[in-house]
């Protein structure tokens, strides 16, 4: 049945009602014009109508903005409001939202969402390009590329939404000096623009292409664990006003290479011949393509080489076309990763935990098994390469995907993290915790011995014992928090309550314990009870 007060249908009709007890639909606004962009009979549909929603969250927001203002004698702006900071960045003109996920070859979902703009696209969704055109990055980015990303974006759209917000503020003033700054030249040789002309050109498809190599893999400078070399181009179309600056600061540049030829002009570092060996896939330059006005970066010669020639596309590679099987070839982006990206990313995630000083031993190791557990069975590595699309269409943005995660997944996964986190953190708890205690406990019976650190108080009254007592408590806690905590120099009385490795402390003669703060390197606490004088307790330096 569709629910209009919850604005989500989801298909639920009980088989076994009678025909003529079956309820009739109630009609859901924008309905069909989501629906088409759907698939039925997945692991999960839903169809989420909020027009006019927004409008009366905005109705909300408004009434808080108005008791503000009245709060403030006026302070805010006379024009602000929330509906007007909606339709600047063009929310309002959202009508619906449509999510599906059904099971495709392999392990791969497919799924589909689509955001309904019946009016058209406006603000912040402007960002997003133009209308949807055919791909290019089947055309150019090499066969054997595990990576490929290309996407449209519209950064000139900035001008408009940032203009909007102003305007929805009612503060001329502001306006105004909006208009300035945009009016300022950008300060660049060979830029001969102001910031707004700037702003106004910076439109771009970006095109990605990436290959892992893996028999090329190195160490990060002050790391332990090895990554795969790779082979990276970046290209970007109707950016190449900014070529010039950059020749020009790489003449003046010493360290940087200029080469022009037929219908190119290049950038370089120069070759010094100190050039770490296991980097050698790494030559990176940058390429201005006369002829196809583009600019294009690159890791190495030979990756670029492979991106311009284009003898062998991505798009003749056989897994490419059947991963494309059902989705468009035009659009306004493009995703294509392999098995081996996901795969490589995933390790060299559980090489840098590995790696990483761990304080918690194995018990940290095992949250961390918990975790990647969870993220396995939401988002299994995949079998096949995943694929997605999204395309800019005359009444909204449609996105479609193969992933090994399905909506159904997206939606539970927080709830599974939050529960998973919480067992997790309960178990890494119980097995730190006794490893803690006997920490302290040694370090307290060191610090025992170590009368040369602390001068003997002399005998007071009871109240003052206990007070000295509750201070000692507090360097034994702060002990514990520095072992365990390299990097930590300061440590205050809030900070061990937080880390619970101190019960909050009564007062016994009005001192107050809240604002104590202690050093690694050692000092001296000291409270002030209620009836005057000074109780303190010197504590050593943490040396472990």
């Amino acid at each position: 049945m569709f629910r209009r007060a919850a604005a989500v249908a989801l298909f639920v009709i009980p088989s076994t009602l009678p025909a003529q007890e079956t309820p009739a639909a109630p009609v859901v606004p924008h309905f069909d014009a989501v629906a088409k962009q759907l698939q039925t009979g997945g692991v999960f549909y839903t169809l989420m109508d909020i027009d006019g929603d927004l409008a009366k969250f905005a109705g909300i927001g408004d009434g808080l903005l108005d008791l503000a203002r009245k709060e403030s004698g006026g302070a805010l702006p006379p024009g602000l409001s929330a509906m007007g900071f909606l339709k600047a960045l063009g929310l309002e003109k959202l009508k619906a939202v449509g999510m599906s996920s059904t099971r495709g070859e392999g392990n791969l979902f497919h799924n589909r969402a689509f955001l309904y703009m019946p009016e058209g696209r406006s603000g912040l969704f402007k960002l997003t390009g133009g209308p949807a055109a055919p791909l290019q990055s089947p055309a150019m980015a090499p066969a054997d590329s595990d990576l490929v990303i290309e996407t449209e974006v519209t950064l000139s759209a900035l001008l408009e939404i940032a203009e909007n917000l102003i305007k929805s503020t009612g503060d001329e003033n502001l306006m105004q000096q909006f208009k300035g700054a945009l009016g300022f030249p950008v300060p660049a040789p060979g830029l001969q623009m102001t910031v707004g002309d700037l702003i106004g050109k910076l439109n771009t498809r970006l095109i990605v292409a990436g290959r892992l190599l893996k028999d090329q893999s190195f160490i990060p400078p002050g790391e332990k664990f090895s990554v795969p070399g790779f082979r990276l181009v970046i290209s970007m179309d109707q950016l190449d006003f900014l070529a010039a600056p950059l020749l020009e600061f790489a003449k003046q540049n010493p360290g940087m290479e200029v080469e022009t030829g037929e219908g190119f002009e290049l950038i370089r570092p120069r070759d010094n011949g100190g050039a770490d060996k296991s980097f050698s896939f790494l030559k990176p330059l940058f390429y201005h393509d006369l002829k196809t006005r583009r600019l294009l970066l690159a890791t190495h010669p030979d990756a670029l080489k492979e991106f311009l020639t284009k003898a062998s596309p991505i798009g003749k590679n056989p897994e490419f076309i059947k991963a494309m099987a059902g989705l468009p070839m035009e659009g306004n982006e493009l995703s294509w990763l392999t098995p081996a990206v996901q795969e490589t990313f995933r390790q060299v995630t559980s090489d840098i935990v590995k790696s990483a000083p761990q304080t918690g031993g194995a018990a940290e190791e095992e949250i961390w098994k918990q975790f990647m557990s969870i993220m396995d069975q939401f988002s299994p590595t995949p079998t096949h390469p995943m694929v997605a699309v999204r395309a800019n269409l005359p009444d909204g943005i449609l996105w479609l995907s193969k992933n090994t995660t399905s909506f159904k997944s997206i939606v539970a996964l927080p709830a599974v993290m939050v529960t998973g986190a919480a067992f997790a953190g309960f178990s890494g708890y119980n097995k730190m915790m006794p490893a803690i205690r006997e920490r302290a406990k040694t370090r307290a019976e060191a610090l025992e011995k170590e009368a040369d650190h602390e001068e003997k108080a002399p005998a007071g009254d009871a109240d003052t014992e206990a007070i000295r007592s509750n201070l000692q408590q507090i360097t034994f806690a702060a002990q514990t928090w520095f072992l365990d905590n390299a990097d930590g120099n300061d440590v205050t009385y809030d900070q061990l309550i937080k880390a619970e490795l101190l019960f909050r402390l009564e007062p016994i003669k009005g001192e107050k314990y809240e604002g104590l703060k202690l050093h690694r390197g050692g000092g001296t606490l000291t409270v002030k009870p209620a009836d005057g004088g000074e109780i303190s307790r010197k504590y050593g330096p943490v040396t472990d």
